[in-house]
């Protein structure tokens, strides 16, 4: 009887080694990898059209979708991800979230002197500047400085917020 036994374990795993895995274990993790979510509300998104194309908005939270490739960088009041065009030019100057003015892309305003760190906030508004110099030492303030460059991704990659 142990003989019986061990045959049909052995048939068995015979037939489950002939049938073939129709997909491989490479496509699986492809298709896993191909999931892309809104850069707004981070749903998922549809698949892309079998032309590469995808929807014009996000189907939860109705933000405009913008093209594969589009580099990102964020608000620097509230964090948001901004779109960067591929004129480098932005969609929509004031943020979408807290609606503050943005700088140009890859860079930042100024929010405190760079010779004595005091804290002042050189923007209006309209994005225009509002002190020529530091109400405190009186040196020269520079509208804007130099930012972390744009990313290929919506998300911050430090969770500094």
């Amino acid at each position: 009887m142990r003989l019986l036994i061990v045959d049909c374990r052995f048939e068995i795993e015979n037939r489950k080694s002939q049938i073939e895995n129709p997909l491989p274990s490479s496509a699986i993790e492809n298709q896993k990898s191909k999931i892309e979510n809104c850069y707004n509300c981070r749903a998922p998104l549809p698949p892309l059209t079998p032309n590469a194309q995808r929807p014009a908005t996000c189907p939860s939270c109705k933000a405009t979708l913008y093209p594969l490739g589009t580099l990102y960088d964020h608000c620097q009041f509230c964090n948001a991800a901004q779109p960067i065009l591929p004129d480098n030019k932005r969609p929509s100057h004031p943020c979408r979230d807290c609606r503050a003015p943005l700088p140009p892309p890859g860079q930042r305003f100024l929010t405190h002197c760079p010779a004595c760190r005091y804290e002042v906030l050189n923007v209006d508004t309209y994005g225009h500047r509002i002190h020529e110099r530091c109400p405190r030492c009186h040196a020269p303030l520079p509208l804007v400085l130099p930012a972390d460059p744009p990313s290929p991704t919506p998300w911050p990659l430090n969770n500094a917020a």
